[in-house]
């Protein structure tokens, strides 16, 4: 008795962008049971020019760990790193990655629970980043919305 062939149903993406303050919030939904997947980014732009300094992203990598990840000017000095400070607390590293001349550099950065509870409740970020010259180049401003943005990346402390 021959069998009905079997009705393969192609698989959909649903993607959703939404906005916290300067955060930009990136869901997509696909798989067969759906699965969920979201990143966040946040463009840290100079205040005389408009050229993007620096992008904060935020997601899951294939393990499912929380982490954050900076991309800089590729003029930077490896050690000791990106040094990330929320409100006034203590800073932490974030290790680069990978560096090219025309994409920058990429540190990361795992986010433990007592970084998520800090992120949270955060109102400012500092980040500092080592020149080639040696110099420290700190950028400091606001991070509207974080909470929101961890919820939405269902991040639990």
């Amino acid at each position: 008795m021959a069998q009905a062939p079997s009705t393969i149903t192609p698989t959909t993406t649903t993607t959703t962008t939404t906005n916290y303050g300067g955060w930009t919030v990136t869901c997509s939904q696909a798989g067969d049971p759906p699965a969920k997947t979201c990143s966040a980014e946040f463009r840290v732009v100079g205040k005389d020019n408009k050229a993007i300094v620096l992008i904060w992203l935020l997601g899951r990598n294939k393990e499912g760990k929380l982490l954050a990840e900076f991309v800089t000017p590729s003029d930077i000095l490896l050690r000791p790193g990106v040094a990330v400070t929320l409100d006034e607390g203590k800073p932490l590293r974030a290790d680069y990655l990978s560096c090219t001349t025309q994409q920058g550099c990429r540190a990361s950065l795992e986010l433990t629970s007592k970084t998520v509870r800090d992120l949270k409740t955060a109102a400012k970020a500092k980040i500092g980043i080592t020149l080639l010259n040696g110099k420290v180049m700190e950028v400091g401003f606001d991070v509207p919305g974080i909470d929101l943005v961890l919820a939405d990346l269902e991040a639990v402390e």
